[in-house]
């Protein structure tokens, strides 16, 4: 079997499907999704949280994704801080390729 290429994956009949970047399992009516795109008109940001968060609330996840040269999509990163960020500060913050200080959106 031939691997996949991400870009392959994401771009399906050159449509973006935002649904396999955001890697978010549809939680239902409570949660929702931002999506924010760079000056290239790419989408770089993709936040998720409870409908009863505010953009400049604490309590977004966020990933950032970054692109090689020939504006493919090289990889995905987590902000560091999950559920503690705010959407209005998201390219304030420190990203890695893994999903860093995990808290229970449940708790806020």
């Amino acid at each position: 079997m031939a691997k996949r290429n991400i870009n392959d994956m994401i771009y399906q009949n050159n449509t973006l499907n935002l649904g396999l970047i955001s890697g978010f399992i549809d939680r239902g009516q409570d949660w929702r999704l931002e999506f924010s795109y760079n000056a290239n008109g790419q989408l770089e940001y993709v936040g998720e949280c409870l409908q009863k968060i505010e953009k400049d609330e604490q309590g977004w996840t966020i990933r950032k994704l970054v692109y090689d040269g020939k504006g493919r999509i090289a990889s995905f990163l987590w902000c560091k801080g999950n559920y503690i960020a705010t959407w209005d500060n998201r390219e304030d913050y420190t990203y890695g390729s893994k999903d860093y200080d995990v808290t229970d959106p449940g708790d806020l």
